[in-house]
C-alpha cells in the first residue's frame, strides 16, 4: 500500500511512518530531545507530533507533553484566512459545502460552516487549500481580498473570499 510521507509529501511504500530520507533526520531529532530529558509535544486535538519546528502526523509511544499545535489553536479561536461562499439552490449549496469540508479537512482545518437561504459559507483556516478546492471544481468564481490586520513586523494580513455561483 502506498503511503504519503507527512514530512516531505513523497509517495511510496515505507517501513515506518516516514520516507527513507526523512526517517533518519526525524529519529535524530527525537533522540536528541530524549537526551535532554524533554518530552515530545503532541497536539491533543489532531494528534500531530512536534519535530523541531514542524508538526507532523504520527503517534510516538513515548512520554509526551500534551499541547495544542498552531493550526488547532487557530481553529479553536475561530481564525480563518478564507471564506468559500457557495450561492445557489440550498440543497446543491449544502452538498457542495460538505464536499468542500471533506476535501479541505485533510490539508487544513475548517473553522465553521454556515447555511443560509442564499447558500452556504465555509470558513477555512488557511487560504491555499480553499483556492485549490475552488480551482478543482472547474467553475467560474470571484475572488476578493480584504485587509484584516497587520502583524507586528508590518506584514499585511488579508482575508480571501471566494464566491461560487451554482445554476
Amino acid at each position: 500500500m502506498q503511503k504519503t510521507c507527512p514530512k516531505c509529501g513523497r509517495k511510496g511504500v515505507f517501513n515506518g511512518a516516514f520516507c527513507a530520507e526523512c526517517e533518519p533526520t526525524l529519529q535524530n531529532q527525537f533522540r536528541t530531545r530524549k537526551k535532554k530529558g524533554k518530552p515530545l509535544q503532541v497536539c491533543t486535538r489532531c494528534k500531530k507530533v512536534r519535530a523541531g519546528k514542524d508538526w507532523v502526523n504520527n503517534a510516538w509511544p513515548e512520554k509526551v507533553e500534551k499541547t495544542i499545535c498552531p493550526e488547532c489553536s487557530l481553529q479553536s479561536g475561530g481564525y480563518h484566512e478564507a471564506i468559500i461562499q457557495i450561492r445557489g439552490p440550498a440543497e446543491k449549496a449544502v452538498a457542495l459545502a460538505r464536499k468542500a469540508v471533506k476535501e479541505i479537512s485533510g490539508k487544513t482545518h475548517v473553522t465553521d460552516v454556515k447555511e443560509s437561504r442564499h447558500g452556504a459559507d465555509v470558513f477555512v483556516v488557511r487560504k491555499r487549500p480553499a483556492i485549490e478546492f475552488v480551482h478543482s471544481l472547474g467553475m467560474e468564481f470571484k475572488q476578493t481580498r480584504k485587509l484584516v490586520t497587520q502583524t507586528r513586523d508590518g506584514k499585511r494580513v488579508y482575508r480571501t473570499t471566494l464566491c461560487v455561483r451554482l445554476e
